[in-house]
């Protein structure tokens, strides 16, 4: 009977509720194992994000000088007239 209720689609809260249960579900998994991988996932995301934070602000300097260049050039062309 459980093969055919897991046979069936599930929908992602479902999908989700058995992720929970599975990794709930700790006594024949050894103790730790799991622990240092979790680690080392939460290191890679806080990496992803700092070098994400550094585009942006490498791409918001770009668009500063841009924009600074542009009103630089504004400012000459009014002087002109």
């Amino acid at each position: 009977m459980a093969s055919a209720v897991l046979s069936s689609v599930l929908t992602t809260a479902s999908r989700f509720a058995l992720l929970q249960v599975d990794s709930g579900s700790g006594s024949d998994s050894e103790p730790g194992k799991g622990k240092g991988r979790s680690n080392g996932k939460s290191q890679t995301l806080g990496n992803k994000a700092t070098s994400n934070e550094k585009k942006r602000e490498k791409r918001r300097k770009k668009k500063e000088q841009q924009q600074s260049e542009a009103n630089e050039l504004r400012n000459l062309a009014f002087k002109k007239i």
